[in-house]
């Protein structure tokens, strides 16, 4: 069992300010690794998809909420088969979802952490946080009733 480590006085400095050598020695010992090697290959996976800044400006308009390949075209002025080939890569690390409304396909986080692993990586790297326009709602497609969706 784990001890909880004491909680830090507001007077000490946060870890990340001391130097490596007054850094506290992990309890952990060295032959047990802190996650397991599937878990690890599954974080790289997720932090992949993050290396490309394609990918990352695709999460960063969905932050506004969910839109079309061609809104994500026309707001990025990227290819449609380029958005469409990144979409894919952050679907299959499970970064974002695809929903049927009518003929289109809109896009989404997947869920509520993938904005958390967001803004936790634009503070990490120093830059602002991105602050999308709103969604437009989904457009009705001639022939398709109004309100139609999934």
């Amino acid at each position: 069992m784990t001890q909880a480590r004491p909680r830090r006085e507001d007077s000490e400095p946060p870890v990340s300010d001391l130097p490596v050598g007054d850094l506290p020695v992990a309890d952990l010992p060295v032959s047990e690794p802190p996650v397991s090697e599937a878990a690890a290959e599954r974080l790289a996976d997720t932090m992949f998809a993050l290396s490309t800044p394609s990918r990352v400006q695709i999460l960063a308009c969905l932050l506004g909420g969910p839109r079309s390949v061609s809104d994500l075209t026309e707001a990025l002025g990227m290819e449609q088969s380029a958005v469409s080939h990144q979409l894919r890569v952050l679907r299959e690390a499970d970064l974002v979802r695809a929903e049927k409304y009518g003929r289109k396909r809109l896009y989404a986080l997947s869920d509520e952490h993938v904005s958390t692993l967001l803004h936790a990586a634009f503070h990490h790297a120093g830059v602002p946080h991105p602050t999308p326009p709103a969604a437009a709602p989904p457009r009705v497609l001639p022939g398709e009733a109004a309100g139609g969706g999934p």
